[in-house]
């Protein structure tokens, strides 16, 4: 194969990069590449799945169409690579090829090809073999963040003085705020800070002396003044520039801020400084002459006689709020070292990892300095020489969303394919869909890869761009090229401040003209609606503290009448709501749903579940279970139907006989039971109760019978539903990425965070220090280096606020509508509603939606879009009518992987738990899985050519490969074992299924249940003519059992595993479940056990 050219593609919404990327992996396989040395990552299940169905899709294409062929081979083409013969042989060779080796695919996310490393190799990293991921969004990751929270204000854990002292400046900072709002900005200041502690932990926090050096600190040298007390000067000031009027209440203003100024103190709140007036006195605080104040655009000198003690209380105001600032910056360092360290210690002891905990460790061997002592440069590069030697050709989707921590994993092995003329790098993504920068996506990874390998000459990466979209009809282009062409060109006409230079570069870097590919489909049709506001209330241009309000219902009236007029066509369309967050998504359900009675509309986003009776009923019994003195648990159970249908019994004897069966059974069990008693539920009901028995499965999986942690996780849990075909879907714009839609309308609230100030940072950082950020108002005070570095956290925020509605707004495949609130009558910030205005409105329309719910300000294209919607034709008149379909919540069915279940109550011998092998077994089983899967038959397999080339390619250490080998060699003396493995003798044919996954759905006792897994080894018989009449199906079992005694134990366990494994291999060959048998390989023993199914 000649150089392959290594390649970046910056390709725009809806261009097709996945098209791009599956015809590469399409081309190296038709180069001989094999498709387990290529590897190819993206961010979501959902993404990698699509990668997959593409390659699948075009390869079972190009087999079948002439034309299909010829676009593959031009696609493949300008990759540099050779193009399949021009055959459907060919095709059809390569399509088997992928399938038959879809085990050993490389297809799939970062996060679950770096849990591969970690498991691959956890001695390596110093952390636990039986180390397990969870997500930092999930109800066990909630619990255990609420565990340690706990801890960290327990004086009797010698927290007190810190968590104490901390609370304290809290209140005081958010003086007014009810306990409970104080209990949640707490828990997100520490939740939000505990990543970026872990990044900036080495730096200097609250140190006003590197924060500010030299004689930036100018507030600590205050002028002496005059000697007036507070009192004196603030009835001097009430009436020096008027005794009535406006300059009377500009004279107090200046009295009320001198008096609380001179007697500001660290343990009083900080007065309101949101007005103009103190914004101005603030800003003249830092000189010696006197300012001139200017009030309802009259102007107002400050006495000279005045100025210095009025200076005087500024200064002190300013003063005391610099050093609360970093006195809380300096305890949230000691809150989060402490938080850090019971974190730590979580993990030492076989905790659980988040996903970034184990991109760090890969990324900066720092994940758990407790664990990782011995953790050896050595030891890295041996892992990176090991999976260098597996893998090619690398591939990597979205890259606009990596993280450093994930590219630090990977930047090694990258390195190495960089130097290599028969190896390539490969990568996609939008910079301008970089929406995932909250939770560590680094943009600007995307140039500075480029440049890393700018370098290399030939082996340089190429940089490509596409703009060409084969979403979106021309109009809906059009409207997107209208709102970010030359956006750095735009001077806003509303008063205040619009996107960041800096921001506005960013975005405008990767912006090209976007074209639409679908000319001669139809126009399409884009609008911009405004609606009326009613709320009363907008965000204050000067508070970024305020939270985002809900969307008001003048917003999703406005949408209704979208929807409405498209009227019949509207069943026939995808049809998605935009919003920006899982509450304004729930309000705007319940406004379409009572304004559109007949259409359906869902909600997709997460929520809890303990809105529902039964969920709360069922937690009730667990409570009391596990606290028989609570009254109020036992007051909700007598009065609930459980009371009524005598399932109680003896109110006394009832928390031991819980305990008992959550003890036995486990929680999912114990409640599935109850669950039932309650007879008939409604559907929502049944909704509910299926997704509290989906958490306790969750909860159970993680090997604990705690009821109050329970209790913990179900109040975390969040259940995702999904629309079925035909329902208007409300989501968030996140939620859309990587989707289209039909139709799409996105509303905008009167209460959006402004680009001048888009929300406070958590911390402001320089070269070398932290600062918890003062008000605004204070910090442009102050200015220095914190105010430099807001101007740069500001500036990323507005560069998030561009890349989310640029992602907004290209969804639409036929029709865009964007709804806007009316002007405020005298505006000080700009929105993106602003931005939209201002960039498409350049004439009056005179046209209002049904109902008066809006008025169009700008349209394109065909308004009557909707009417050329393909509508089927309806049945004849005489035909049956069929029933209709109910359009519902559709609910993740529950997953059950059998490898990981085990006989309900069934516990397996304690004293393997403290085996001083049982570090190894992970690793163990792995490595003879992947040894006896090289047998297809016994009779004719070379057992030390296939020895060898399992060490070969083999990443586990020598003494564990030579330990496999032994036990291999072993099992393969015993007769039944050998006859196992040969081929059937009285089967006129059989196959062999090694290491196969499957996933499929079997009905169980609550419904469908999503069954999947890999068999280890399946042996089918065929009759003469082919069709399956017996399958065996074995499990392979490395478990370091001594007695015949803990064999059988054992198996025991396994045997609810193995009768599924029995039914999803009968499913699979449409046999009798009587015609499967199931067999376990003890390999450490020797031994096969037949099972009963």
């Amino acid at each position: 194969m000649n150089q392959l050219q290594n390649r970046a593609i910056s390709a725009s919404a809806g261009t097709g990069k996945t098209f791009r990327l599956a015809h590469r992996y399409l081309g190296l396989m038709a180069a001989s590449i094999p498709p387990d040395r290529i590897c190819a990552l993206t961010f979501t299940r959902k993404a990698a799945g699509e990668i997959f169905d593409k390659i699948v899709a075009r390869l079972a294409a190009a087999a079948t169409d002439g034309r299909t062929r010829a676009e593959t081979r031009d696609t493949i083409a300008r990759e540099g690579l050779p193009a399949p013969e021009d055959t459907p042989e060919a095709y059809i060779a390569l399509l088997r090829q992928l399938l038959d080796q879809s085990h050993r695919l490389r297809i799939g996310t970062l996060d679950s090809f770096i849990l591969g490393i970690v498991n691959a190799f956890p001695l390596e990293l110093g952390i636990s073999p039986d180390t397990r991921p969870m997500d930092g969004d999930s109800g066990e990751a909630q619990a255990l963040r609420q565990a340690i929270f706990t801890r960290l204000f327990d004086p009797a854990q010698g927290a007190g003085k810190e968590g104490g002292a901390l609370l304290s400046e809290l209140r005081l900072a958010r003086a007014g705020q009810e306990d409970k709002q104080l209990g949640r900005t707490l828990d997100r200041l520490i939740t939000d800070g505990y990543d970026f502690y872990r990044n900036h932990k080495a730096h200097h926090w609250g140190d006003t002396l590197r924060i500010w050096p030299g004689n930036g600190r100018w507030w600590e040298h205050p002028t002496t003044g005059n000697g007036y007390t507070a009192d004196a000067l603030a009835a001097a000031l009430e009436t020096v520039f008027g005794a009535s009027g406006r300059p009377r209440i500009l004279g107090e203003t200046c009295a009320r801020l001198a008096r609380a100024g001179l007697e500001h103190a660290l343990d009083k709140p900080c007065p309101d400084l949101s007005t103009r007036v103190a914004q101005q006195l603030m800003a003249a605080a830092g000189y010696d002459a006197p300012p001139t104040l200017t009030y309802y655009r009259q102007d107002y000198p400050v006495p000279a006689a005045l100025w210095p003690d009025l200076r005087r209380a500024i200064i002190n105001l300013i003063a005391v709020e610099v050093d609360r600032a970093a006195s809380k910056t300096h305890g949230l360092r000691q809150v989060l070292e402490r938080y850090d360290a019971y974190y730590n210690e979580s993990l030492a002891s076989g905790g659980p990892f988040t996903f970034e905990d184990l991109s760090r460790l890969l990324g900066t061997g720092a994940a758990v300095p407790s664990l990782n002592r011995g953790y050896p440069n050595s030891n890295r590069l041996y892992i990176d020489y090991r999976l260098d030697s597996q893998l090619d050709h690398w591939m990597l989707d979205e890259f606009q969303d990596t993280s450093d921590n994930q590219w630090l994993a990977l930047e090694n092995l990258i390195d190495e394919v960089m130097q290599d003329e028969e190896r390539s790098f490969f990568y996609v993504g939008d910079v301008k869909q970089s929406i995932y920068g909250w939770r560590g996506g680094n943009h600007r990874l995307f140039h500075q890869v480029l440049a890393k390998y700018g370098g290399l000459g030939r082996r340089a990466i190429a940089l490509e761009s596409i703009t060409r979209c084969y979403r979106s009809l021309p109009a809906v282009i059009d409207a997107v090229n209208a709102v970010f062409d030359d956006l750095a060109g735009w001077e806003p006409k509303t008063e205040g401040t619009g996107p960041r230079p800096d921001a506005v570069e960013a975005f405008g870097r990767f912006w090209e003209r976007h074209e639409s590919a679908r000319k001669g489909e139809g126009e399409g049709y884009a609008a911009l609606v405004e609606y009326e506001s009613t709320t009363g209330k907008r965000r204050s241009a000067e508070n970024e503290d305020e939270e985002e309000e809900t969307l008001e219902p003048a917003a999703y009236k406005a949408v209704a009448a979208v929807l409405q007029e498209a009227g019949p066509s509207l069943a026939h369309l995808s049809v998605a709501v935009l919003v920006r967050d899982n509450n304004s998504g729930r309000a705007c359900v319940d406004t379409l749903r009572r304004l559109l009675p007949g259409v359906p509309v869902v909600h997709e986003g997460k929520g809890g579940i303990v809105d529902h009776p039964v969920v709360t009923l069922l937690l009730a019994l667990v409570r009391y279970a596990a606290h028989p003195g609570d009254t109020v648990a036992l007051r909700h159970l007598q009065m609930s139907p459980l009371a009524k249908l005598d399932r109680l019994g003896s109110i006394e004897e009832l928390p031991a006989r819980v305990l008992g069966e959550l003890q036995t059974h486990g929680f999912a069990a114990t409640l599935r039971q109850w669950g039932a008693a309650l007879g008939n539920l409604d559907a929502f009901g049944q909704q509910r109760l299926l997704e509290l028995l989906t958490a306790a499965e969750a909860f159970d999986a993680r090997g604990l019978c705690d009821a109050d942690a329970f209790a913990d996780h179900v109040a975390a849990y969040q259940a995702r539903s999904s629309a079925e075909a035909g329902a208007v879907r409300v989501m968030t714009i996140h939620q859309a990425k990587g989707l289209g839609f039909d139709l799409v309308v996105v509303p905008f609230s009167a209460n959006a965070k402004s680009f001048g100030k888009p929300g406070r940072p958590t911390f402001l950082t320089g070269d070398d220090w932290v600062l918890d950020p003062l008000k605004n108002d204070l910090l442009e005070a102050v200015g220095g280096a914190p105010l430099q570095a807001q101007e740069r956290e500001y500036a990323e925020a507005n560069f998030a606020q561009l890349c989310t509605l640029y992602v907004a707004l290209t969804r639409a495949r036929q029709a865009l509508v964007m709804v806007i609130p009316a002007p405020a009558k005298n505006p000080t910030a700009i929105r993106e509603a602003d931005l939209l205005r201002e960039r498409l409105v350049t004439e009056t329309l005179d046209e209002q939606l049904p109902n008066g719910a809006g008025r169009i300000l700008y349209q394109t294209g065909d308004r009557l879009w909707h009417q050329r919607v393909k509508v089927p034709d309806p049945a004849p008149a005489d035909s049956k009518a069929a029933e209709p379909l109910p359009l519902t919540y559709a609910v993740e069915l529950t997953r059950h992987e059998p490898s990981k279940l085990q006989e309900a109550g069934r516990a397996f011998p304690a004293h393997w738990l403290f085996n001083a092998e049982a570090g190894d077994v992970r690793a163990f089983g792995s490595a003879i899985h992947r040894l006896l899967e090289r047998i297809e038959w016994l009779e004719t397999a070379d057992i030390e050519a296939i020895i060898a080339e399992w060490r070969r390619t083999a990443a586990e250490s020598a003494i564990l490969l030579n330990d496999v080998e032994r036990q291999f060699r072993n099992c393969l003396k015993n007769d039944d074992i050998r006859r196992a493995l040969s081929r059937p003798a009285d089967a006129p044919s059989a196959e062999v299924w090694r290491e196969a996954p499957f996933e499929l759905v079997l009905e169980g006792p609550e419904g469908p249940q999503l069954a999947g897994g890999r068999f280890d080894r399946v042996v089918i018989e065929r009759d003469a003519a082919g069709e399956p009449v017996r399958a065996t199906v074995f499990d392979y079992k490395s478990n370091r059992i001594e007695t015949e005694g803990d064999m059988r134990e054992s198996a025991e366990g396994y045997a609810f595993q193995m009768r599924l494994y029995a039914r999803a291999a009968a499913h699979l060959l449409n046999l009798d479940p009587s015609r499967v048998t199931t067999l376990l390989l003890f390999t450490r023993k020797g031994r096969i056990l037949p099972m009963s199914c």
